[in-house]
């Protein structure tokens, strides 16, 4: 199966590592993992925060960013941030 990964801005900072795990597993279950490069943020920060207008174009650029294959994500809160 061809998944793009979606690294969160909060893992990125703070375990850097997670996503490389994630990669690992994937490809040892028999998966292709990509990774877009013009992803970005999904706008929870902003969302939660009230800034809601502010997070509406960052959710729907991630949509549009990950419409082509299946995700992976290592934050359930980031998909409802989206499709919520």
């Amino acid at each position: 199966m061809r998944i793009a990964l979606f690294i969160t801005c909060y893992n990125d900072t703070l375990f850097p590592r997670t996503g490389q795990s994630v990669v690992r597993v994937l490809e040892r279950l028999g998966h292709r993992v990509e990774f877009p490069m013009e992803q970005t943020c999904c706008g929870q920060m902003h969302f939660n925060t009230g800034y809601r207008r502010e997070a509406y174009p960052m959710a729907k650029r991630f949509v549009e960013i990950f419409a082509y294959c299946r995700a992976s994500s290592s934050s359930a809160s980031c998909w409802w941030t989206v499709l919520g």
